[in-house]
């Protein structure tokens, strides 16, 4: 999913893994410095913001999914980068 795209299409089973990227988005600030991460990522993050107020009940669920189904983030490479260590 392009979750930049007008049309983009968000299905709640997609909520965990958002967040999961949402919160590698953020632990990137601590990595980058400001201006950095705002080219890489600063759009993607308020995508993502913008997707989470419209579900904003949803996210507690999911947190708990992830929690209790061990889910992690898997990159695409391409999306992988010297500083995400």
């Amino acid at each position: 999913m392009c979750m930049l795209c007008r049309n983009a299409v968000v299905f709640t089973s997609q909520i965990p893994w958002l967040l999961l990227l949402s919160d590698h988005i953020e632990h990137m600030r601590a990595n980058l410095t400001p201006r950095h991460w705002q080219a890489f990522w600063g759009r993607q993050a308020a995508a993502l913001a913008e997707v989470f107020e419209e579900c904003a009940e949803l996210i507690p669920v999911a947190r708990r999914e992830i929690a209790e189904l061990g889910l992690r983030l898997d990159l695409p490479l391409g999306m992988r980068t010297e500083f995400d260590r």
